[in-house]
């Protein structure tokens, strides 16, 4: 009786775990965990406002300068500190900078250069940020494959103890050493179920921290809900490599852009750093008004005046002249640096590129070894072994060598899966591609 309780208890332990991970949180589509990660991860926030600050700077940045206003009070000549006696006047300024042409325009093509470098930058983290979604969700589902594999060794397993107990009271087999050691193979797959679990809530920690989710503190000692891959890893390996195979080539990658962007805005600003070598104009004008209220015959009654002018910047005097070539000179050595980042990124993408087409190449190939011949002759051999065993004539210890055999190599090929996905995913991102569109659209 107690060894049916036991059984039965397990056969429960079976049921609800796989139900209790279903139920944790509603299975999760990748084009939801796409749509999420763009709306919520802070990252991308972050960058969103940054974007903005750089539009709204490039607004004002070929406005004129400020002009200038001001009144001041004369005592003209000095002969009384007594304002009711002086001589008084009230002077009146105003005065405009009148940048040399072409200044206004080089610094708003800077700044608006720069500001697309922002949103060129902001959309090429979009786009890593997908593909990493796409690794995590992928790692998620390989997870939740393991889960089921172990559940079907379980029971398979529990099947050879039943065999073995069949056997044993038949006068079979090696006595209770085969159901011991059977049963020893259902706790080592128990074991490894509880160790899985383990992986599986890091792996919904770290795809929940890319969808911007926080801790949830009603559940101590879990950092997040353990969340369900709604798309089996094979089908999403389907769904990847149909979206790859129909993609573009590397123009679309939008680092490319970005780079150019910046690339603009240092010219730009190459040409401002050139142009302010030439000199700033400065109108000036004021009005004079002077009420003499000195009494007798010196007292000149009143008088108004007016008086207008022009200034000159002297940007080439010898204590400015070395700013502006420090300035022109850092602008031309960083539009030397961006050519160079420019060569060094091309071929970054083509190393991405090439690894990552290796990588599919290998798991691939690795992938269908595995489907033609060793999942197969291990499915042949198990099941030869197991029709002996109960036929009588075969030993345990084989078998379960077989069965863990066919464990590990079901293991290997979901982790073949699962690289393959990464590799996708990865050689996605390399060209450009942009996995939120891809899945959402």
């Amino acid at each position: 009786m107690s060894l049916f309780c036991r059984r039965m208890g397990f056969v429960a332990f079976l049921l609800l775990v796989p139900a209790a991970r279903a139920t944790a949180q509603s299975a999760l589509t990748l084009a939801s965990a796409l749509d999420q990660a763009a709306r919520a991860n802070p990252t991308l926030a972050a960058q969103s406002a940054r974007v903005e600050a750089a539009r709204l700077r490039a607004d004002g940045a070929g406005s004129w300068m400020p002009p200038t206003v001001g009144v001041s009070a004369m005592n003209v000549p000095v002969t009384t500190l007594n304002p009711t006696r002086a001589a008084m006047g009230i002077r009146l300024m105003a005065g405009q900078t009148i940048p040399w042409p072409g200044k206004r325009a080089a610094a708003e093509r800077a700044a608006r250069f720069s500001a697309e470098s922002e949103a060129a930058g902001r959309i090429a983290s979009g786009r890593m940020l997908a593909a990493e979604v796409v690794v995590a969700y992928a790692r998620l589902a390989r997870v939740e494959a393991h889960h089921r594999l172990l559940d079907e060794k379980i029971r398979l397993a529990r099947d050879l103890a039943d065999a073995a107990t069949v056997r044993y009271r038949a006068g079979g087999g090696t006595g209770q050493g085969d159901v011991r050691r059977a049963q020893l193979a259902v706790t080592r797959l128990r074991t490894d179920e509880i160790a899985l679990t383990a992986e599986h809530e890091r792996a919904s920690v770290e795809l929940a921290t890319l969808l911007g989710r926080r801790p949830d503190p009603s559940m101590p000692g879990m950092a997040h809900d353990s969340l369900v891959a709604a798309t089996e890893l094979t089908d999403l390996v389907q769904r990847l490599d149909a979206r790859l195979d129909s993609a573009a080539g590397i123009a679309t990658r939008v680092e490319l852009v970005q780079l150019a962007r910046r690339q603009d805005a240092v010219a730009a600003r190459l040409d401002l750093a050139r142009v302010n070598r030439r000199p700033d104009l400065m109108l000036r004008g004021e009005y004079a008004l002077v009420r003499d209220l000195r009494p007798g015959p010196l007292s000149m009654g009143g008088i108004d005046t007016w008086t207008a002018g022009i200034s000159i910047t002297l940007p080439t005097a010898p204590w400015s002249r070395r700013s502006l070539s420090a300035d022109e000179a850092g602008w031309a050595a960083e539009a030397r640096a961006l050519e160079a980042d420019q060569q060094a990124l091309s071929d970054r993408i083509a190393a991405e590129t090439a690894l990552r087409d290796a990588d599919r190449r290998g798991a691939r190939q690795t992938l269908a070894r595995y489907d033609a011949d060793l999942l197969p002759q291990a499915r042949a051999a198990y099941e030869a072994d197991l029709a002996a065993y109960r036929a009588g004539s075969g030993l345990l210890d084989g078998l379960l060598d077989d069965l863990r055999m066919l464990t590990e190599l079901d293991l290997a090929r979901l982790m073949l899966l699962n690289r393959l996905a990464e590799a996708t995913a990865r050689s996605g991102q390399a060209i450009g591609i942009d996995w939120t569109t891809a899945f959402t659209h």
